[in-house]
C-alpha cells in the first residue's frame, strides 16, 4: 500500500470539523522509556486522580488496526505495555506491594501483567463481571455485577492496585473494584493507592474517579493508550474521532465525536486509523486464550475481524460525503478492509 501522508491543513480541518481537543496535553519526561515513547499529563477535572497519555507506535497499530489479532496482538500490547511499566515503575518508587486486579476476561490481553512482572513483585486478584443482559456494542441501560473473585495469599497489610482493563462506562472496572475492596478490607488490607491502564473514555475516567473519592486513597493515576476517548451513545465504542455510527444508524442523529489528544499522537495515528471505528474493538474476542475464573476459552477473532469489516462498511457510507473527509480516507479505508480480509483468509490467529 502506498504511505499515506497527512498534510498539517488537512490536520487543521480535521481539528476545527471534529471535537478533537488538543489543547490539553503537557509532555513530560519519563526516564527510561524509548525515544518513540510520549508521555503526556492531561489537564482534566477529576473528583481525584490525575490523567495520563502515553503514545507509542505499538499502541498507535492497537488503536487503528482491527486487523491486530491472535499472537500478533500479544506482541503488540506486550511492546505497549512495557513503555507503560517504566511510567508505573517510576512513579511507584518501589515502595509499597502491588496488586494486579484481572478484570476477566479481556484485561490480560492489555499484556501489562507480563510487563509489571518482570519489573517488579505482583500479586493477583481476578474478578468476573458480567453484565446482565447480552451487550456487544449496547452497554447503555446495562448493570453489570462480579460473578467471581479468586485471590491468593496476600503477604502486605497495604497495597498499591493496578487496573489494566477497557475502560468505557467504567462500570466493570467499578464493580471489581468493589468486590475487591470488599475482600481486601475482610483480610485488613489497606488499599493505598490505584493506577489503571487501557483504552479509556473520558466518562469512564470521571466514573471510576467519583467512585474512589470515597476510598480515601493518597493517589489515583489512569494512564490511557494513545487518546482519551469519547463515548458514543451506545455506550460501548470508543472512536479517535468521526461519527457516531450507533447514533446516526439507531436513532438518525448525526454526532461527529473527538478525543482529547495530542497533536503529535494524532498526527501518528492519522494514516492509520479510519474514523469511527472503536479502538479496542471487541477486545477480548481479538485474544487467542482468555481465563474466564474456570478454564481458558478462545476468542471469537473471527467474529471480530468480520464486525469490523463490516462496521468499515457502515462508517465509510456515513462519512463520505463530509467536509473533512479526504481522498486519504479512502486510502485508509481500502488498506483497512484489504488487511482484514487477508487475516480472515488464512486463519491462522494463534
Amino acid at each position: 500500500m502506498k504511505k499515506v501522508t497527512i498534510p498539517e491543513k488537512d490536520v487543521d480541518t480535521i481539528i476545527s470539523c471534529t471535537s478533537i481537543d488538543v489543547s490539553k496535553t503537557r509532555l513530560v519526561k519519563i526516564p527510561g522509556t524509548s525515544a518513540d515513547t510520549r508521555v503526556y499529563k492531561v489537564d482534566i477535572d477529576l473528583p481525584v486522580g490525575e490523567a495520563y497519555i502515553v503514545d507509542t507506535p505499538a499502541g498507535a497499530r492497537l488503536a487503528s488496526m482491527p486487523e491486530i489479532v491472535g499472537l500478533e496482538l500479544e506482541k503488540t500490547a506486550l511492546e505497549a505495555a512495557e513503555e507503560a511499566a517504566k511510567f508505573f515503575e517510576y512513579i511507584h518508587e518501589g515502595e509499597e506491594n502491588v496488586l494486579l486486579l484481572h478484570v476477566l476476561r479481556a484485561s490480560t490481553g492489555y499484556m501489562l501483567n507480563v510487563a509489571m512482572e518482570k519489573r517488579m513483585k505482583t500479586e493477583n486478584i481476578y474478578v468476573r463481571v458480567r453484565y446482565d443482559e447480552s451487550s456487544y456494542r449496547d452497554h447503555e441501560g446495562r448493570e453489570a455485577r462480579a460473578i467471581y473473585t479468586k485471590v491468593g495469599k496476600l503477604v502486605g497489610d497495604s497495597y498499591i492496585i493496578v487496573v489494566a482493563d477497557t475502560v468505557a462506562t467504567g462500570n466493570s472496572v467499578i464493580e471489581a473494584l468493589g468486590r475487591t475492596i470488599k475482600v481486601l478490607n475482610f483480610k485488613n488490607v489497606k488499599l493505598k493507592e490505584a493506577y489503571f491502564y487501557g483504552f479509556m473514555s473520558l466518562e469512564g475516567i470521571k466514573n471510576i474517579s467519583s467512585f474512589l473519592s470515597e476510598q480515601n486513597l493518597s493517589r489515583v493515576i489512569f494512564l490511557t493508550i494513545q487518546d482519551i476517548t469519547p463515548l458514543s451513545s451506545n455506550k460501548y465504542d470508543m472512536p479517535l474521532y468521526g461519527i457516531d455510527e450507533f447514533a446516526y444508524s439507531e436513532k438518525k442523529e448525526k454526532r461527529i465525536l473527538g478525543s482529547i489528544v495530542d497533536r503529535a499522537t494524532l498526527k501518528r495515528m492519522l494514516p492509520l486509523y479510519y474514523p469511527g471505528m472503536d479502538q479496542p474493538g471487541d477486545w477480548s474476542e481479538r485474544q487467542c486464550k482468555l481465563f474466564n475464573g474456570f478454564f481458558y476459552e478462545r476468542g471469537d477473532i473471527e467474529g471480530h475481524l468480520k464486525r469490523s469489516l463490516e462496521m468499515l462498511e457502515k462508517l465509510r457510507e456515513i462519512q463520505k460525503g463530509e467536509e473533512w473527509y479526504r481522498e486519504w480516507h479512502e486510502q485508509i479505508y481500502n488498506e483497512r478492509k484489504e488487511r482484514i480480509k487477508n487475516i480472515l483468509s488464512i486463519k491462522k490467529y494463534c
